[in-house]
């Protein structure tokens, strides 16, 4: 499921772990700079999309050389990403930082972090240092600018108590950083026999050559290593000094032998997607030249890293729809009438940068033009305001095509893609589009998440649904529709419950939440806007243990932040999870959290699997949407509390309607 700052060039599958959060390991997950190392880290035998190799730690890595030296190419990679190193991996004459006085420190606890090393030399009056710490390593990689600052940290921190430790420092080298340069694209091109169009088609498709009952194959086999033995099952079981109670927590682990792929639960077939060519409502194309030169308006072949800042059409990908090609089309036409250049990435200037579309099965269309507009005036822009009108609308009428709604954005940033840090003008149209989803018609804003692939969503909210327990004329459970967005599943879901509290973070997200339920005359629905975990506890607290609740869990790729589960394992009358997962790899450590045995900051039962579902919903791509059925036992005694319907103001409920249908209030009327 792609979130917001996800462009269609981007690989979506890069995929990594975290390392396990044993109960002697509290501090890593207070280190603020874990997420940046832990990708630099570990690629788990994931090719980078634009032309890298695969960097993991082998077990033949894993030794002092080995780890430092590959802490040496991250330190590189480092400065390189911060413009300090030059393409030839020369440090650029600008910088300060001169010479490296590089000190490797030992004897430190396995499962420090970097911020724990850190802290330790802070502690001890060492500032000027920079650290680097691989996960469940026994030693640190030191760097100082000045032979002063490492001498002086010779001589305080050597014998230092850390952790219980005593710790040990060793030179290691005097240098200017190397980066190991990898063979780009071009260097490659030699013996590269692949079409343009066919090597696009192997970035944004990269399974597009393979049949696609191999494909969903392929797909299969990795979710099951990510739950199975070498994945979730092997992060429980590696949970360090375990009571015998504990221990028994984690009994139904053993049934993996019994179920697909040492999964320790049913896994079933994956659901192939209704439609596997044209798919994409969403799409982010670039603005350049192709390999001859031509203005094209399509996708990135390869990438800033690669040297390449190619864009090549799209017309010949499986996964566009037909309406975005046609729109990327007339997109063309005007900026190769333009008399403005495209915007270059490297030297940071011209005028085209992007188009986004937004292509509904409905036959809505939204389209949201880019521009720097540094080297314009005001009146040349105003010019071109109306040049994109005429363009689009004689374009779309050409087609045959509805243009439901055409933004422009003024965007002077250097991320390359579509940015909600900008306002949007709006040039034609409606300021938002509509789809229907389950005989729901959602309305969806320019920076609105909503799925690409609706046929294909429709099952998947349809298994959702099932796994909650609702059915027509039983309307007993209180659904929790988390990180609910705008509100699309529990919509779908609450007809059959009694009632559904969405809970996200975002305002328009709830903002279109609350108009999609008033639309489609949906009453018995709550939306609070605020974090998961400070909401969930207020609200779980009023749910009777008479009542059914099931959480629903829908989260961003990299999954929920650990406080999150930790308030639903404390909620202890929350015992029905149904958690969906775009990238169930990198949501891993949420599961491992939901599942492992009760301690101090996990508190409450734990959670056991129960089955899991795949669908594909990204046909000759790498990603897959998951289903998990997540239960617990309940609690040896809880007392009983309140109706969740009753007292939802203190929640920040949104009202009531006096015009609602008998039996119902309406919560959005305010």
């Amino acid at each position: 499921m792609k979130r917001q700052g996800e462009t269609d060039e981007q690989d979506p599958d890069v995929e990594f772990k975290k390392p396990r959060l044993d109960e002697e390991d509290p501090v890593i997950k207070d280190d603020p700079d874990w997420d940046d190392m832990e990708v630099k880290l570990e690629y788990n035998d994931v090719e980078v999309q634009n032309g890298g190799e695969n960097e993991g730690f082998s077990d033949e890595e894993d030794t002092k050389d080995g780890i430092i030296e590959k802490m040496e190419d991250i330190e590189a990679s480092d400065h390189q990403e911060a413009g300090e190193i030059g393409a030839a991996g020369e440090l650029e004459p600008q910088t300060d930082m001169g010479l490296r006085y590089k000190v490797q420190l030992s004897n430190i606890y396995k499962f420090s972090s970097r911020g724990d090393v850190e802290a330790f030399c802070k502690k001890n009056g060492i500032v000027n240092v920079k650290v680097k710490k691989i996960p469940k390593v026994d030693n640190a990689l030191l760097t100082f600018m000045s032979e002063a600052e490492m001498n002086v940290a010779l001589r305080v921190l050597d014998g230092k108590i850390m952790k219980g430790k005593s710790v040990s420092l060793n030179v290691l080298a005097l240098n200017v950083p190397q980066r190991k340069e990898k063979p780009t694209r071009n260097d490659r091109s030699e013996s590269d026999d692949r079409t343009p169009s066919e090597r696009l088609a192997d970035q944004v498709t990269p399974l597009w050559r393979k049949p696609y009952e191999e494909q969903l194959a392929i797909k299969s086999t990795e979710l099951q290593r990510v739950l199975g033995r070498k994945g979730l099952v092997s992060e429980l079981y590696a949970i360090q000094n375990l009571r015998e109670d504990q221990r028994r927590d984690l009994a139904w682990l053993e049934s993996g032998t019994e179920y697909t792929g040492g999964v320790p639960c049913p896994f079933r077939d994956i659901i192939p997607s209704p439609i596997t060519e044209n798919y994409r409502t969403k799409c982010e194309f670039s603005i350049g030249r192709d390999l001859s030169g031509e203005l094209t308006v399509g996708f990135l072949l390869g990438g800033f890293r690669s040297g390449e800042m190619i864009v090549m059409d799209p017309s010949e990908t499986k996964h566009v729809s037909k309406p975005a090609l046609v729109f990327a089309r007339i997109m063309q036409d005007h900026v190769r009438a333009s008399e403005y250049p495209p915007y270059d990435r490297k030297l940071k200037s011209g005028v085209w940068r992007l188009l986004v579309s937004k292509t509904f099965l409905s036959g809505e269309n939204m389209m949201v033009v880019q521009i720097d507009p540094r080297s314009l005036t005001e009146e040349q822009i105003a010019q071109e305001k109306i040049a994109l009108q005429e363009r689009f609308a004689a374009g779309a009428a050409a087609a045959k095509l509805n243009l439901t709604s055409l933004m422009y954005q003024e965007w002077t940033g250097v991320f390359d893609g579509f940015s909600d840090k900008a306002p949007l003008t709006l040039l034609a149209g409606e300021p938002h589009v509509h789809e229907v989803l389950c005989g729901i018609k959602f309305r969806v804003s320019p920076f609105a998440f909503f799925q690409i692939n609706t046929p294909a969503t429709e099952i998947l909210y349809g298994i959702v649904k099932d796994w909650c327990g609702l059915s027509a004329g039983v309307r007993d459970t209180v659904v929790l529709d988390l990180c609910c967005g705008t509100g699309t599943i529990g919509l779908t879901l609450a007809k059959l419950a009694r009632r559904v509290i969405g809970v996200e973070m975002v305002k328009q997200a709830i903002a279109d939440a609350k108009e999609n339920a008033r639309a489609n005359e949906i009453w018995n629905v709550d939306y609070i806007c605020g974090k998961v975990e400070q909401v969930i506890p207020q609200v779980i607290k009023r749910v009777t243990r008479e009542m059914k609740v099931v959480a629903v869990l829908d989260p961003p790729r990299e999954g929920v932040h650990a406080s999150v589960i930790e308030a639903i394992r404390a909620c202890t009358e929350l015992r029905h999870i149904v958690y969906v997962a775009c990238n169930a790899a990198a949501a891993v450590q949420n599961f491992v959290a939901l599942c492992r045995p009760t301690s101090n900051k996990y508190k409450g039962r734990p959670f056991k699997m129960t089955r899991a579902q795949p669908i594909d919903m990204f046909p000759h791509s790498k990603p897959v949407e998951l289903v998990l059925e997540f239960r617990r036992d309940p609690p040896a005694s809880a007392p009983a509390v309140a109706d969740p319907t009753a007292a939802m103001g203190s929640v920040a409920s949104v009202g009531a309607n006096p015009a609602a249908p008998e039996g119902g209030s309406n919560p959005l009327a305010a």
